[in-house]
Formats: structure tokens, C-alpha cells, sequence
């Protein structure tokens, strides 16, 4: 699970969420760690992802048995897939919408139980 938000919430993304590299022809580098990590290895545009977490604007990706990280700049999500939320805090809801949109995803609420 990857956590989403701030302050004394319990708001929780389910992972992983599935997606493919988005570039413009070329490739995308996995690193060991975000930003100017160790260069492990590349991934051709269109390539299929299952994203485990995300960190920061960059996602985790399970590359060839090792952690690796990709900017979420070069990654499209698929545009079909559910997420398990709780939310203890009022404000919490509207963060979440705002992110998943920013990630160019048209969020559906549906509260489960009471």
C-alpha cells in the first residue's frame, strides 16, 4: 500500500495499478531510486507497467526481481481500475479526487458499508 495525503488521516491507495510508458519514441529509464538513481535498466514507450507505489511524483515498478523507479511524467494509467480508500478525515475525500485527476483520471466515488 502506498500512502496519499496529509495530516492525521488512514487514506491508503490500493496497488498495483496497471499503466504503460508513455514517451515520445524513445525509452524510459528504471532507476535504483527516484530523480538521479542508478540507471537499471529501460523500458520501450508502450510498454506495459504494474505500478506498486508511487513516491513523489515517481512510481515503483517490480524491474527484473529489484525495486525500481520511473517518472510518473512518461507513465499513462490505465484508464479502468479501482482503489480501496478509508478516509477519517473530512478533507481527505477532495485531495484524493484532485490527485487522481491531476493524473488524468475521471474519479467514481462509492462508499462501501456504513
Amino acid at each position: 500500500m502506498s500512502e496519499v495525503g496529509s495530516g492525521n488521516s488512514n487514506s491508503t491507495f490500493a496497488f498495483p495499478i496497471e499503466g504503460s510508458v508513455k514517451t515520445s519514441g524513445g525509452v524510459l529509464r528504471v532507476r535504483k531510486s527516484p530523480v538521479d538513481g542508478e540507471v537499471l535498466g529501460k523500458l520501450s514507450n508502450g510498454a506495459a507497467l504494474s505500478l506498486i507505489g508511487e513516491t513523489n511524483g515517481w512510481y515503483m515498478i517490480n524491474y527484473k526481481g529489484h525495486t525500481g523507479y520511473i517518472s510518473g511524467d512518461y507513465v499513462s494509467l490505465s484508464s479502468s481500475w479501482k482503489i480501496a480508500v478509508t478516509i477519517n478525515n473530512s478533507n481527505m475525500k477532495d485531495e484524493i479526487v484532485s490527485y487522481l485527476k491531476d493524473k488524468g483520471l475521471t474519479p467514481s466515488i462509492e462508499k462501501i458499508g456504513s
